[in-house]
């Protein structure tokens, strides 16, 4: 490694980036790369090679913190929910990264395309650390788990659904302004489940009871013929 050094520190300084590579095989090493030659530094060190150190250095720091904080996946873990009409509701949502974000650098959106429509609408939006609305009601229709967001969860809370509450909903991530694509998107049908419990059960109910006074009469004519026979 010694001898490896000596040519990038050796060689002219605008082809010691691309020999730093050459030398450590990938970009996330660039610190390793300047810290090593800053190590070597001598009094036969040239000018300009201290400031190609310095600056490899300060490049693979940013590469670093910038790389540290990709977004490896958004999920909304399936296409559609049918939701119970008049209930509390969670759309969830779950996002990962190699390290806890700062929430400040964290901005996520909610919206959706209402049924039978084909414009988008903004319902929520979290931006550093704080959370707006379009407008004041919308407040107390949806919610966000703030203080979970920068750890993954990018859950949507609807707090009392209605059929309105049906469409096509999207969920926007940025970190540190980078937006992840492709924006995942749901379908939500929200629906009186309990009502359709209930026919179900009335027209069981309605078929048994069908089934019973038919089984009733059978059970008549064949007494009334068993009474006939014997009587003769």
């Amino acid at each position: 490694m010694t001898s490896s050094v000596e040519k990038l520190l050796n060689s002219k300084p605008d082809t010691q980036v691309i020999s730093c590579l050459e030398v450590y095989g990938a970009t996330r090493n660039f610190v390793v790369c300047g810290y090593t030659m800053f190590l070597n530094i001598n009094h036969k060190t040239n000018k300009h090679s201290i400031i190609m150190i310095i600056f490899i250095i300060i490049t693979g720091l940013f590469l670093h913190s910038t790389s540290a904080v990709k977004v490896q996946y958004l999920t909304l873990f399936k296409p559609k929910m049918t939701l119970q009409l008049g209930t509390r509701n969670i759309i969830p949502c779950s996002f990962h990264t190699k390290r806890q974000l700062n929430p400040l650098k964290v901005e996520l959106e909610w919206g959706k395309i209402p049924v039978g429509k084909d414009k988008y609408v903004p319902l929520i939006r979290l931006k550093e650390n704080q959370v707006t609305t379009p407008s004041p009601d919308l407040l107390d229709l949806y919610d966000l788990f703030v203080s979970e967001i920068s750890r993954g969860n990018c859950s949507l809370v609807i707090r009392h659904t209605t059929t309105q509450d049906s469409g096509t909903y999207m969920v926007r991530l940025k970190v540190k302004g980078k937006l992840f694509e492709p924006v995942p998107s749901i379908k939500i049908r929200v629906m009186n489940l309990q009502t359709r419990t209930s026919q179900a059960t009335i027209s069981h109910n309605r078929g048994n009871d069908a089934r019973n006074l038919k089984g009733k009469k059978e059970g008549a004519n064949s007494n009334h013929r068993s009474y006939h026979y014997d009587h003769h």
